[in-house]
């Protein structure tokens, strides 16, 4: 019995011994292929561009070439271009042999804040995309003319370069409900503090909102209002939606 048991260690004890010498095997043969020259980078390429300039992201995220494309790290180069504020998300991809796609997702304006007679834009998350300081890469951004316009943004509402806080949050959220009802060329918000917040909607209708809280049923209740009273939309002085369960409409 004693005997089988030594037997079968000693089988067991040689097996391991091919096992290991077939794992360093494989590690040589894998590690000598990757280190061919074959998969050296030889091209960066930039994709989803759409404000950017393609030679700028790649020059911003300094991947080197002649470097193996599997020994390569990005995440000096990720952030190198999560600086950029127009820089949503960035993605880096292999593409064998050797080249090296930035995939980049660029925030989208979606208002101007008019802020110390400076025009700023914002996505609809509230950062702000052409602050002062843009660091090296230069964007031109296309015609704003129909984005909804924010007037009364005080600076200390931001914050690490984006609204925050409560008026912050406030203000994003109306954007983010009214821009699915108002095209945006008809939309400026008037921000005088936390509890008086308004509209104005083709510069003539005033929409009074209060503050944030039930931002969906003032809304839903703006709609209704607007909707039955649309062929006298131009007698309309205001539509006060700050109760809305007790909303009016006032005419000219």
């Amino acid at each position: 019995m004693a005997v089988s048991r030594r037997k079968r260690r000693r089988k067991l004890s040689w097996y391991l011994f091919w096992y290991v010498i077939l794992f360093f095997f494989l590690a040589a043969v894998i590690t000598s292929i990757i280190s061919l020259p074959l998969w050296q980078i030889t091209e960066v390429k930039a994709e989803g561009v759409r404000l950017l300039n393609d030679s700028e992201i790649i020059r911003l995220a300094g991947v080197p070439l002649s470097e193996n494309i599997f020994l390569t790290r990005f995440e000096a180069a990720r952030r190198r271009l999560m600086m950029v504020p127009l820089m949503k998300k960035v993605d880096f991809v292999r593409s064998l042999p050797g080249t090296v796609v930035i995939k980049v997702t660029e925030r989208r304006e979606t208002a101007v804040a008019v802020m110390g007679g400076q025009s700023v834009l914002m996505d609809e998350e509230g950062v702000i995309l052409n602050p002062a300081v843009t660091g090296e890469v230069h964007v031109e951004f296309p015609d704003i003319s129909n984005l909804p316009v924010v007037n009364g943004i005080r600076p200390e509402w931001i914050k690490q370069g984006r609204l925050s806080g409560e008026m912050g949050g406030s203000i994003i959220a109306l954007l983010r409900e009214f821009k699915h009802f108002i095209s945006s060329a008809r939309l400026q918000v008037e921000v005088g503090d936390v509890e008086n917040i308004n509209l104005m909607v083709d510069d003539t209708l005033k929409v009074k909102i209060g503050n944030s809280a039930d931002l969906d049923r003032k809304i839903r209740v703006f709609q209704a209002i607007f909707n039955r009273n649309r062929d006298r939309k131009n007698d309309l002085e205001y539509i006060d939606v700050r109760l809305p369960d007790y909303p009016v409409a006032k005419f000219k």
